[in-house]
Order: C-alpha cells, then sequence, then structure tokens
C-alpha cells in the first residue's frame, strides 16, 4: 500500500520516518486509527520535518479500534512542520486536516 492523500481524511498506512509525507506546515483536526489487524501494544507515531514527536499512542487490549483523537478546531488543531509516519504496526491512520491545509 501507499499513503493516499488525494482525499479527505488523508489515509496514512506506510511508515516513512525519515521522509516527509508533507513538507509544508498543517493543521490536524483529528486522527483515526483503525484496522482489523491491530493488536495489543501496536505503535502508531507521528513526528514533524525535524523528527519531533507530535502524536504517539500505544493501542491495548482495551482500546483495540477504532481509536479516535480530536484537537480542538476552530482554536486551531495540532499544529505541525511536516508530517511523518515513525510507527505504524497495524492498521491505518485516518488523518483529518482543517480545511486550509488540504491540497485537494
Amino acid at each position: 500500500m501507499a499513503n493516499d492523500l488525494t482525499g479527505h481524511p488523508w489515509i496514512i498506512d506506510t511508515v516513512a520516518a525519515s521522509t516527509d509525507i508533507v513538507a509544508n506546515a498543517i493543521k490536524i483536526s483529528q486522527i483515526v486509527i483503525d484496522g482489523a489487524s491491530i493488536a495489543n501494544l501496536d505503535a502508531f507515531q507521528l513526528t514533524n520535518s525535524a523528527n519531533k514527536v507530535i502524536f504517539s499512542v500505544v493501542a491495548n487490549t482495551a482500546t483495540l479500534g477504532p481509536l479516535t483523537y480530536t484537537f480542538p478546531y476552530p482554536e486551531g488543531g495540532l499544529l505541525t512542520a511536516g508530517l511523518r509516519c515513525s510507527a505504524l504496526t497495524h492498521g491505518k491512520m485516518y488523518v483529518y486536516v482543517t480545511k486550509d491545509s488540504r491540497t485537494t
């Protein structure tokens, strides 16, 4: 598979810790993690272009999916300078970006 940024939400399913998924500044309003194969201790992590962790979660048996994380908007959302996926054990991350951050 490959990351899909052509629609909304963006679908992240490929780890590329040293490669930007997007290089420009974006605001994330929500992240949903889902997939039938999510298991206990699966890791999910996003970083910015400088490899600073901006989002990190580890699944446990009580939270195997879907996992939903919402960042306040219009207050701002989760602002990041670039986006990389440094950990994605199983499943997919659905990244909802604010309208002013979308390319499509």
